[in-house]
């Protein structure tokens, strides 16, 4: 093994460096664990404690955490240099943007890990996305657990989740979001849809609702019941 490294040590600087890159690209392959490095992460405050000998940092007032796209405000924030997971609490707010779409979300508790971009947000949870600050396309949703998925990019809407926009509502146990297809999934036994037109509510239900919201079409599958009332 010693005697292999050596011949690598001496073989001509372009070839060396390009194995090296070689290693470097297979690294999250070979182990997926690893990250080869994170996005760096900001967080400012009114004040700061520093615990566990420089390891540990606590974050008092006002307090912002910039990573990527996503942006998660709250009263109280901890952090853990050696692990990249932080906690917050309080008055939570999330912002997340990329691209067109926009999303808030709101909650009492949240965490994070700036090295998998996963995050759970608990606590009253309540999510609006739009295209625009101020635009009237608007969705809103609220459920009793959120997961963060790539820095913001996918979210996982967890127990009585309502999603409901002007005429419109629909429930289910679980939601899927998108960002980049700007996508819904909305899951359930069964899932649901109303809508209202004037004196017409419309209802359709099946085990999956799939919402393409560019385009608004509206797909039901697996046991999918329609009823339409008059009033």
């Amino acid at each position: 093994m010693r005697h292999d490294f050596l011949k690598f040590l001496r073989c001509p600087p372009a070839a060396a460096y390009a194995v090296m890159l070689l290693l470097a690209a297979a690294l999250p392959f070979l182990f997926p664990g690893v990250s080869r490095c994170d996005d760096a992460a900001t967080i400012t405050s009114d004040r700061m404690k520093i615990l566990s000998k420089g390891e540990v940092n606590d974050f008092l007032g006002h307090v912002k955490l910039v990573h990527v796209g996503l942006t998660i405000n709250s009263d109280e924030m901890k952090a853990d240099e050696r692990t990249g997971d932080t906690s917050a609490r309080g008055d939570i707010y999330i912002f997340y943007s990329t691209g067109a779409a926009v999303t808030h979300v709101w909650g009492d508790d949240a965490k994070y890990n700036r090295g998998t971009g996963r995050g759970l947000v608990t606590g009253h949870v309540r999510v609006k996305r739009e295209l625009t600050p101020g635009t009237t396309d608007v969705i809103n949703m609220t459920c009793d657990e959120l997961e963060i998925f790539d820095s913001g990019a996918r979210l996982h809407a967890i127990k009585n989740v309502r999603i409901f926009k002007p005429d419109t509502d629909a429930f289910g146990s679980e939601a899927f979001y998108e960002h980049k297809s700007d996508e819904l999934l909305l899951t359930g036994s069964p899932a649901k849809i109303k809508r209202t037109d004037g004196k017409t509510i419309s209802e359709y239900s099946g085990d999956k609702v799939h919402v393409n919201i560019n385009t608004g079409t509206i797909t039901i599958t697996g046991r999918v019941k329609t009823k339409v009332i008059l009033e």
